[in-house]
């Protein structure tokens, strides 16, 4: 690809991300987006069967060994309990309610129909207890009745040279899988809400079992990696991983995708070893450790004891007061080393 032709990759995907970050979507109310990416899917004549939190996405005519890219869809926003009190969802108040919501433009809407409803802004967030959801004050939110999710307005920022800002985190990847298939990527795509009780590994497996993909090692999981400072994205680097804390990965799937980022020539960061690495330097200075972590083919792999199972593609993130960042080189780097991956022969 010459560099006109990748710019141009580029500028689609920066714009399907802002097109998908248009439609409402908050954890447990992914239907609308979920709606709206089987629909964008099908303009690409491919067959797209959507089901209760999935969305799964084939070629005309797959070929054995082919990848299944797997990515969840859901973004963090609030929702109005019986009372009328909007609460965080997405995570528990010590996972992160930060100062940088504070002013956050928020609009409930329709979960059925996408339909906005009232819009405000956050004005406060305070929570009780840890674990607790974090409880938000909105201004000028009238009219929405009890439990109408909240999602935020939020567009990417792109006003820094050299960095992408904004709600990246499963919206990016969403876009970046959209934008592989239109570039002609041969894999099949699976697309999963996390439901109001996060189980995005339940609803794929079940599916799965009940005859929708026969047991495969060649499932990948496409994800954002975060990290505590932007070295991983401005160095352009493809975050893998060969465990994570609940399960190991398929060893000729992650070594399919690190000859994909050779082929893209994108730098390679294997996540758990640097975890392992940085907690060494942490113990020795008396610091506490970082974890491992836990990704949804961690998850998938153990609970279906290794049935279904792959590895994990990550495009490294940070956090930033516009909120998680990248950079283009990241994005770029990514996108190739799916294409790469896709064009491949099983190992």
């Amino acid at each position: 690809m010459n560099p006109a032709e990748e710019a141009g990759w580029l500028a689609r995907l920066l714009a399907k991300t802002n097109e998908y970050l248009s439609i409402p979507c908050v954890t447990g109310a992914e239907g609308v987006l979920l709606d709206h990416v089987a629909a964008d899917f099908q303009r690409l004549n491919m067959t797209v069967e959507r089901t209760d939190g999935l969305v799964i996405v084939r070629p005309r005519a797959p070929r054995p060994g082919k990848l299944h890219l797997f990515v969840r869809a859901d973004r963090r926003g609030g929702v109005l309990d019986d009372d009328g009190q909007a609460q965080l969802t997405g995570g528990p108040s010590a996972q992160g309610a930060p100062d940088r919501l504070i002013g956050q433009a928020v609009y409930a809407f329709n979960p059925a129909t996408g339909a906005h409803l009232s819009y405000g802004g956050i004005t406060t967030i305070t929570a009780d207890d840890e674990g607790s959801p974090a409880r938000l004050e909105i201004s000028d939110l009238a009219g929405a009745p009890a439990k109408s999710p909240l999602a935020f307005d939020g567009r990417l920022d792109l006003t820094t040279p050299g960095y992408v800002y904004g709600p990246l985190a499963d919206t990016l990847n969403l876009a970046m899988v959209r934008i592989a298939a239109e570039m002609g990527a041969d894999a099949s795509f699976i697309f999963a809400g996390r439901g109001a009780h996060d189980r995005v590994a339940d609803r794929m497996l079940d599916w799965a079992e009940a005859g929708g993909l026969d047991p495969t090692r060649q499932l990948i999981g496409l994800c954002c990696g975060a990290f505590e400072e932007s070295a991983a994205a401005q160095a352009g680097a493809v975050v893998l991983r060969r465990r994570d804390s609940v399960a190991s990965f398929d060893a000729r799937a992650v070594a399919r995708l690190e000859r994909a980022a050779e082929a893209a020539r994108a730098p390679i960061l294997f996540k758990d070893a640097f975890i392992e690495a940085e907690n060494t330097a942490r113990k020795r200075r008396n610091r506490p450790v970082i974890a491992l972590g836990d990704t949804e083919i961690g998850r998938i792999t153990a609970r279906s004891r290794g049935a279904y199972t792959g590895a994990s593609l990550q495009l490294p993130v940070f956090a930033h007061a516009k909120g998680l960042g990248t950079t283009p080189g990241a994005l770029r780097a990514s996108l190739r080393t799916v294409i790469e991956a896709c064009r491949m022969e099983e190992a």
